[in-house]
């Protein structure tokens, strides 16, 4: 367990406090629509914490290698912008429930980089399975955010930008789930025009 993901724990309740983004906005095949909710919590000095929690018994999770095809599985996922005032580069950061992550950053769907091999800090993501639904812990430390964007000071009043995400490709009832609505006829999630603002609170 690395030291970023402990970071979690130990701030298991100011994340449980938070307030929570419904990602509900199914409407792309319809149908199958799980419960999701998100949150975020900037830990001052350390990084930023997000919480995935999915009301889904019995999660489909196949893929175990680091950036391969989670999106296949029943997947949550967090498109994160931290310095949106000057970069438009984003990070994705998708799991299952087996803790899989698939995490790069581009501008849009092609020519994304792994961040693995950006020799970056890389974020860690922990998964929690119960009986009725499955939860992650994302963890992004502040010198990821530094070594990508240049910026390690966030005040409040800051702005980022994201959008959080659940999906099922390969799973017995595909799915694509969203908070902020995206208006295209297909399923796809690499649109940053899209993105709603999270501001960074006392």
């Amino acid at each position: 367990e690395s030291s970023a993901a402990s970071d979690v724990y130990k701030r298991q309740e100011e994340i449980a406090s938070a307030p929570r983004l419904s990602v509900g906005d199914y409407r792309w095949l319809g149908g199958y629509t799980p419960e999701v909710r998100a949150a975020v919590v900037f830990v001052a000095g350390e990084g930023f914490a997000i919480r995935m929690d999915c009301a889904e018994a019995e999660p489909l999770a196949l893929c175990r290698e680091p950036d391969g095809p989670v999106c296949r599985d029943s997947c949550m996922e967090c498109f994160i912008n931290f310095a949106p005032e000057r970069d438009r580069r984003y990070i994705n950061l998708e799991a299952n429930a087996l803790a899989a992550l698939h995490c790069k950053i581009g501008e849009g769907r092609k020519g994304r980089q792994a961040l693995r091999e950006l020799g970056v800090p890389m974020p860690s993501v922990c998964a929690h399975v119960g009986e009725a639904g499955w939860r992650l812990d994302f963890f992004v430390p502040l010198a990821c955010v530094q070594a990508l964007y240049g910026k390690a000071a966030f005040s409040p009043g800051d702005v980022i930008r994201a959008n959080f995400y659940k999906c099922g490709d390969g799973t017995p009832q595909p799915h694509y789930g969203m908070w902020r609505g995206i208006e295209s006829p297909v399923p796809d999630f690499h649109r940053p025009e899209f993105f709603g603002e999270l501001i960074i609170r006392e």
